[in-house]
């Protein structure tokens, strides 16, 4: 076993990493619920602040379980090491998995540079944004012109011509939620 592989095998060192994810989870279905009630209330503002809030808190439990690229090899296999671990506990797989990609969330994180990206390309200019409705029930001449789109049936958000799905994504964090939980609960029953 290398000296990285020992560090993530210490009960204590695995512990704290499991409580971060649990926190990220906590934290991801509160702003997921919070976007189910700003929809029940009709605030659309709300529900886009909530769908932001909810793709950070996911985006927190992605990178610690799929990591992004380090520059220095050393951090890397550290990661990945870091990584293999918890998906290990956590019972995951490397690939396959709704939470492994980063792709809204970075859109949104890059908001100022998708915005670029769209008024250079936009032919007509028109768009709509923040929108709570399916997808197309307003025409304004080309999907290019949705930018952020919440619909209130499916719960999925569109970002100009790309559909993710919150509900698949909120049932990975509840999923992860509760096999973390058990672990922790068997991790303080033998101490």
């Amino acid at each position: 076993m290398s000296e990285r592989e020992s560090l993530f095998s210490e009960a204590f060192v695995k512990h704290i990493y499991l409580e971060e994810i649990k926190l990220q989870c906590e934290y991801a279905l509160q702003a997921f619920n919070e976007i189910k009630y700003a929809l029940k209330q009709g605030y659309s503002k709300e529900l886009f602040r909530a769908a932001h809030h909810f793709l950070v808190h996911v985006g927190n439990v992605s990178k610690i379980l799929w990591p992004s690229r380090e520059k220095e090899e050393y951090k890397q296999k550290r990661a990945e090491c870091r990584a293999k671990t918890m998906r290990d506990i956590i019972g995951i797989s490397e690939s396959d998995h709704p939470l492994k990609g980063r792709k809204l969330r970075n859109h949104l994180e890059h908001y100022d540079t998708r915005l670029d990206d769209w008024s250079e390309n936009s032919v007509n200019r028109v768009y709509v944004d923040m929108n709570v409705a399916p997808r197309g029930e307003i025409q304004v001449g080309g999907s290019e012109n949705y930018l952020r789109n919440f619909d209130p049936n499916t719960f999925n958000y569109s970002f100009v011509n790309e559909e993710f799905e919150l509900q698949l994504l909120a049932a990975a964090i509840d999923q992860i939620s509760s096999t973390i939980k058990e672990e922790l609960e068997k991790s303080n029953s033998i101490h």
